[in-house]
């Protein structure tokens, strides 16, 4: 789930041993969950593939996964046009 590793973490923190990784990962979890719920937004792993709907019920679309790497397409079922 983690978009920042422990690997990354450890290095920040220049830890190279590894007794503490248990504890570290258990933070870094806790951390993301309460940032999601904080944000309302939901993370997705490197490379995750995710295929969701919304009605944007206005000129924004307020996605819940992020980051958004790329767009396959949108479609707008008012007007049927597929951008």
């Amino acid at each position: 789930m983690s978009i920042v590793t422990l690997a990354n973490v450890k290095e920040r923190l220049r830890i190279s041993h590894t007794k503490q990784d248990t504890t570290l990962q258990i933070g870094l979890d806790a951390a993301e969950n309460w940032i999601q719920e904080y944000c309302h937004v939901r993370y997705n792993e490197a490379g995750a593939s995710l295929t969701e709907y919304l009605d944007g019920g206005g000129l924004n679309l307020w996605p819940e996964n992020l980051p958004i790497v790329s767009v396959t397409s949108v479609y707008d079922t008012w007007s049927l046009y597929t951008f």
